[in-house]
């Protein structure tokens, strides 16, 4: 069975774009392993916020694919608990103001700036 040129032409580029994605794959394994690990350098133990991986899909679409959240957390939980840790996921809220944000309001109220704006 004899191809003509053009579909041998799309076969190749096939093979190039699969090898191209396969590439990408374990670079991004390799980059999400060496990340975890250096995340269970700092504590076992390791609180979360909810993160909704729909809801970036929605807004910067396939470009979220590539950076693959959700592998990286379910490898941050395997390894955590190989170690003797947990991820506890949904802790932190990420709506609530940090800490640093308290600090500098209360400052600000304490220093008697705060009559009309508070």
């Amino acid at each position: 069975m004899a191809f003509g040129k053009a579909k041998k032409v799309r076969f190749k580029q096939k093979g190039q774009f699969a090898s191209m994605e396969r590439k990408q794959a374990a670079q991004r394994k390799s980059s999400h392993g060496r990340l975890v690990n250096q995340t269970l350098k700092l504590g076992k133990h390791i609180k979360t916020e909810k993160v909704a991986v729909i809801a970036w899909q929605k807004n910067w679409g396939k470009s979220i694919s590539f950076k693959s959240p959700s592998s990286f957390q379910s490898e941050l939980v395997r390894k955590a608990e190989n170690a003797g840790g947990t991820v506890l996921s949904g802790l932190v809220e990420s709506r609530i103001p940090g800490l640093s944000e308290q600090i500098s309001k209360a400052k600000f109220v304490q220093s008697g700036k705060c009559q009309a704006a508070c």
